[in-house]
């Protein structure tokens, strides 16, 4: 089971957004964008400068998965 999800998705310049997950069953957990390693279960702040596409991957027996794609759109 993996949710992943940001809020708000659409911010200005300067603005934030946090990203937010859970993944269940999963023996090492990543987010691209340099985020990196992270908790099975989490949060974290971002700011980008640009529009930006975030995605989660996992590691299971069944080997690396991924997520669906997290938008967060910057005006």
């Amino acid at each position: 089971l993996v949710h992943f999800n940001g809020s708000p998705t659409t911010i200005k310049n300067g603005e934030s957004s946090v990203l937010r997950w859970r993944v269940e069953n999963a023996s090492s957990v990543r987010i691209d964008q340099g985020i990196g390693e992270v908790d099975a279960c989490g949060e974290r702040e971002v700011q980008p400068k640009s529009t930006t596409h975030y995605q989660l991957s996992y590691g299971n027996e069944r080997g690396t998965l991924r997520s669906k794609r997290v938008e967060i759109i910057v005006k």
